[in-house]
């Protein structure tokens, strides 16, 4: 059991679910966020976005984000996860944000090699019920392990018809352990944007985090934001946010007012 101090200050890390369609910038916003290590699906293939950005993107210029491939949920996340907790335990942790890239196409491969595994065992449960259900309890753990580390996470994840791209109960249940969910978009005429809070079809977004204005009036993250992890830093005023939050056609960086004085 752990007893909860709230008057103890937050550990400062952002555990947040990203959303958005494909080429919405999901890709670009994670890889501006500090130090960040890709836990990519070698097939989807998203991390190849990172090798045509503009450095000034990232966090540091002078250093790209690091990509570890999955190509079997099996076998290759459990020793990758067990070199993050050693890493941990010895305290040298060398990543500050942990992107899992993205979280629905992950989901669809254990579904996938669980119809193969199961294929070729004649004893097998084959009841899309009961896959769904250990799917579920596969993510649960992946969860609870990756927000032990000492980390931003950023779980990028597919959108379909205002919610979720996951399949049963998980698309429901995922939200719920997070602090903030948000959403990329790229619309014709105004580029990427990041959005904070609900948002047409997408009443799930949101976050914990709030900061109150001198008449006490509290608000949450601008929404829309510039899709840079920068912006997120430099509103919450997270550590280790860079001397210079200049972005690509932001030379002044986000120059947030906030939370916004009442007029």
């Amino acid at each position: 059991m752990r007893e909860i101090d709230l008057n103890a200050s937050a550990s400062g890390y952002v555990h947040a679910l990203v959303l958005g369609a494909p080429k919405s910038g999901k890709t670009h916003f994670a890889a501006s966020a500090p130090s960040p290590l890709f836990i990519s699906d070698a097939a989807e293939g998203g991390y190849a976005t990172i090798s045509s950005m503009d450095p000034e993107l990232w966090w540091d210029a002078k250093k790209p984000p690091t990509v570890w491939a999955i190509e079997n949920a099996f076998q290759d996340l459990s020793p990758m996860l067990a070199r993050l907790e050693k890493a941990k335990a010895e305290g040298n942790f060398p990543f500050k944000t942990i992107v899992i890239d993205p979280i629905s196409i992950y989901a669809d491969r254990v579904i996938a090699e669980m119809v193969l595994r199961n294929a070729s065992d004649p004893k097998a449960n084959n009841d899309k019920r009961a896959m769904y259900g250990d799917l579920a309890n596969h993510l649960r753990v992946l969860l609870l392990r990756v927000h032990a580390l000492p980390a931003h996470v950023l779980w990028l994840c597919h959108i379909k018809e205002g919610g979720v791209s996951l399949a049963g109960q998980t698309a429901e249940k995922l939200p719920a352990y997070m602090d903030f969910t948000w959403l990329c978009s790229n619309s014709p005429g105004l580029g990427y944007e990041l959005h904070t809070a609900p948002y047409g079809a997408f009443s799930i977004l949101g976050g914990r985090w709030s900061v109150r204005n001198a008449s006490g009036k509290r608000y949450g993250l601008p929404s829309p934001i510039i899709p840079s992890f920068k912006s997120i830093a430099q509103v919450m005023k997270l550590d280790g946010v860079p001397s210079s939050v200049s972005m690509p056609g932001f030379p002044e960086g986000a120059n947030y007012n906030w939370p916004p004085k009442e007029t």
